[in-house]
């Protein structure tokens, strides 16, 4: 895994994430600008995790990773910064819901860049707009992998610990409500959710 490499932080927050905050950082290589996510407290073991997960995709839906390493015995995870505004606020300032093609060229991004996610094996857990970004080109980008787990080799699910809920509930899939054993179909119904919320401006289930 591409650990410790070296990072500048700036001071200027973008964001909070599952596990901690997002500042901006600079690369010293070659000036680029980054997203930098601090794991807070003892969010350390899975910040490792949502780094490994990272590392491993290759999508332009998905934000990409660029290394990781510690600060003040902070675990900072480095990521491209994503330019534009989380699918939230851009769906809250909508006068109007989404039609069903501004909608659906939205959410095939989505399903695109969790379709390689998926095929490694590693379920996201927590897709919900603001965890979606939306380029001012107007591509889609799946951010936060703070929650993400891989799926078991053999049973093709992954288990949360006994009683434990992970995601947001209105997003979130009857299993995970159930703290079952949960497969990329948590995710796929987490889609669909954010889908109808385009289309209508309306939670379906609320």
């Amino acid at each position: 895994m591409n650990n410790n490499k070296k990072f500048v932080l700036l001071a200027r927050s973008v964001g909070k994430g599952a596990m901690g905050s997002v500042f901006e950082g600079r690369d010293p290589k070659n000036g680029n600008i980054v997203a930098l996510k601090r794991c807070d407290g003892q969010e350390d073991k899975r910040g490792k995790v949502e780094a490994q997960n990272l590392e491993k995709i290759r999508s332009k839906n998905i934000v990409r990773f660029l290394g990781y390493g510690y600060h003040e015995s902070h675990l900072y995870i480095a990521m491209d910064l994503v330019v534009g505004e989380d699918y939230e606020s851009f769906l809250n300032k909508l006068k109007s819901p989404l039609t069903w093609m501004e909608a659906s060229k939205d959410m095939r991004q989505v399903m695109q860049g969790m379709k390689a996610v998926h095929s490694l094996g590693i379920i996201h857990r927590d897709l919900k707009p603001a965890n979606l970004m939306r380029k001012q080109n107007g591509d889609m980008v799946v951010v936060d992998f703070g929650t993400s787990k891989q799926v078991n080799a053999v049973s093709a699910a992954c288990a949360t610990m006994v009683g434990e809920f992970v995601g947001t509930p209105v997003y979130a899939s009857p299993e995970q409500h159930k703290r079952a054993a949960l497969t990329a179909a948590c995710d796929v119904f987490s889609i669909g959710v954010i889908f109808v919320e385009a289309l209508t401006k309306k939670l379906p289930f609320l």
